[in-house]
C-alpha cells in the first residue's frame, strides 16, 4: 500500500486512506505533493460518486510531519508549504462529489484542514479535532481556518432548518417561501441563540388549520426538547392544547391564571369571550 492509497468500487465509492502509521500519517512533502497530483486525478475520475477521506491505525492525520518539515525553516518553505496543500484543499473542496471524512482518531494541525474541506465530518467518539496553530500564535496555513467558521455555522443553519420542516427551501429567498414556512424559518433564526425561554408573538396569525397543526407539532416538539416557551397567542385551540399554564388578559388585565382545564371553566374567562349569557356554558365552549 501506498502512502495514499485511492480505491474506488463498482457503486462508484472513492477510498483515499492516508497511509503512514509511523508518523500518526502525518504528511511530508512528498505526501503533500502525492495528494495535489490524487486530487487533479479525481477529477477526471468518472466512475467516481462520493470519496471517503480516512487514515490507518489509530490516527487520521495528525498534521505536518515536523521530523521533516523542521529542516525547512526560511520564509519560502513556508510559502511553498501553504501553497501546495492550501490550493490542492481548495481544488479538493470543489470536487463535484460529496466528499467525507471518516475521522478515526486525533485530526490535528493540518489535519484538521484536510477535515474541514470535506463536505462531512464523521467522528469516532475517542477521536479529536482541533488546531493546533493558536498554541504557537500562528493561523492556519490551508484555509481550514476560514473553512471552520463557514462550516459550523452552515451546519447549523441546516441543522435548524432540518428541525423546522424548510430544509427543502434552504436555497430560496425567504420572502418567496408560504406564509408558514416563513413563521418556521423565523422560530429557526431565533432557536439559533439557544434560548432558555423561546418568547412567540402570535406564532399562528394568517395561518391556515393545516399550518396550525403543524405549528403545534413543531412547538410540541420544541418544548419536549427543553425549550421553555412563552406564547402570546389568540388562538385558543393551540394554547390550551399545547400549554401547561395559562394566563388570560382582557383589556390588558389578568382574568385568570391556571392550567388550560381551569381556565376552560374560569366564569370571568367564558364571559370575556362569549359574553355573559354563556357564563353557565360547558368548557368545551372555549376550546
Amino acid at each position: 500500500m501506498a502512502e495514499l492509497d485511492f480505491t474506488i468500487d463498482e457503486k462508484g465509492v472513492g477510498t483515499l486512506i492516508v497511509n503512514r502509521p509511523h508518523v500518526r500519517n502525518a504528511f511530508n512533502w512528498a505526501t503533500m505533493e502525492t495528494f495535489a497530483e490524487l486530487v487533479e486525478d479525481l477529477y477526471v475520475e468518472p466512475n467516481l460518486r462520493v470519496l471517503i477521506v480516512t487514515g490507518i491505525g489509530k490516527a487520521f492525520v495528525s498534521g505536518g510531519d515536523l521530523s521533516e518539515l523542521q529542516h525547512y525553516p526560511r520564509p519560502e518553505d513556508g510559502e511553498r508549504l501553504a501553497r501546495i496543500m492550501g490550493d490542492a484543499l481548495q481544488r479538493f473542496e470543489a470536487l463535484p462529489c460529496p466528499t467525507i471524512a471518516a475521522i478515526n482518531g486525533p485530526a490535528r494541525g493540518g489535519g484538521a484542514e484536510v477535515a474541514m474541506a470535506c463536505d462531512i465530518r464523521v467522528i469516532a467518539e475517542e477521536a479529536t479535532i482541533g488546531f493546533v496553530h493558536t498554541r504557537l500564535g500562528i493561523i492556519t496555513a490551508w484555509g481550514g481556518g476560514q473553512r471552520l467558521l463557514r462550516t459550523v455555522g452552515y451546519a447549523r443553519a441546516l441543522e435548524l432548518l432540518d428541525y423546522v420542516g424548510v430544509r427543502r427551501y434552504a436555497d430560496f429567498q425567504a420572502r418567496t417561501l408560504a406564509y408558514g414556512d416563513q413563521r418556521r424559518l423565523e422560530i429557526a433564526r431565533a432557536l439559533a441563540t439557544e434560548p432558555k425561554l423561546l418568547a412567540l408573538d402570535e406564532p399562528a396569525a394568517g395561518m391556515n388549520a393545516t399550518e396550525k397543526v403543524a405549528l403545534r407539532e413543531l412547538l410540541s416538539h420544541i418544548r419536549g426538547d427543553g425549550t421553555t416557551i412563552l406564547l402570546i397567542e389568540h388562538d385558543v385551540k393551540l394554547v390550551m392544547g399545547l400549554c401547561d399554564r395559562v394566563t388570560v388578559l382582557d383589556y390588558g388585565k389578568i382574568i385568570a391564571e391556571g392550567t388550560p382545564a381551569e381556565v376552560q371553566r374560569n366564569p370571568a374567562v367564558i364571559e370575556a369571550y362569549l359574553g355573559g349569557a354563556h357564563t353557565a356554558a360547558a368548557p368545551s365552549t372555549v376550546s
